[in-house]
């Protein structure tokens, strides 16, 4: 269970860390149960906003509602050779009176092991993303989706130093029917002090 500020930070200045409670703000509740079942992770959660918000198609009014739901199952798929596999689905809901996005799946697997004594992670994953009838109706010819294909992998190229080049493929990006697939690259490095991040 958690209780979050439902307006964090101060969005007159987005670029300072601030903790403000302002009246109307309301807050975020989130609540979330799983359990291992087999050697499968599966969950649900369900999360609410306390405050009132506009809906997308009338600025001018302010209600109740902004909710939404999801579930998961995270699970070994077994190995093959010295790599541990594992796989995911995931989806999920929103109100579409308040929110761009209502429906989301995701599915992925991972490959776990070694590579010349060194720690490896490879990843692939799938993320779709549907835009509700209200949003798709404000500003057409919106796309009906955003989907993403996204290939990673992590390798400790030193006992305190790994790098994790990412590569992802956004088709429709902003479900914006007018604008190209995007390819976006990037890397992300760790470092572990005092420890080794090999096997």
């Amino acid at each position: 269970l958690v209780a979050l500020d439902g307006v964090p930070g101060d969005p007159e200045r987005p670029r300072r860390t601030a903790v403000r409670f302002d009246a109307g703000d309301g807050a975020l509740l989130a609540a979330e149960v799983d359990r291992d079942v087999g050697g499968a992770r599966i969950g649900v959660g369900h999360w609410r906003y306390t405050a009132r918000f506009a809906p997308l198609d009338d600025d001018a009014m302010r209600a109740r509602g902004n909710h939404g739901a999801y579930g998961f199952v995270d699970t070994a798929l077994g190995n093959v050779g010295d790599y541990v596999l594992r796989g995911f689905v995931r989806s999920g809901v929103a109100a579409r009176r308040f929110n761009t996005f209502d429906r989301y799946a995701g599915t992925g697997l991972s490959a776990t092991g070694s590579w010349r004594d060194r720690e490896l992670a490879v990843g692939l994953a799938v993320a779709y993303a549907r835009a509700g009838r209200v949003a798709r109706a404000l500003d057409p010819p919106r796309s009906k989706h955003e989907t993403v294909v996204e290939l990673t992998t992590r390798i400790a190229v030193l006992p305190w130093l790994a790098i994790q080049p990412d590569l992802q493929y956004v088709v429709n990006p902003g479900l914006d029917s007018a604008a190209r697939d995007a390819l976006a690259i990037g890397v992300r490095f760790e470092f572990l002090a005092g420890g080794s991040l090999r096997p």
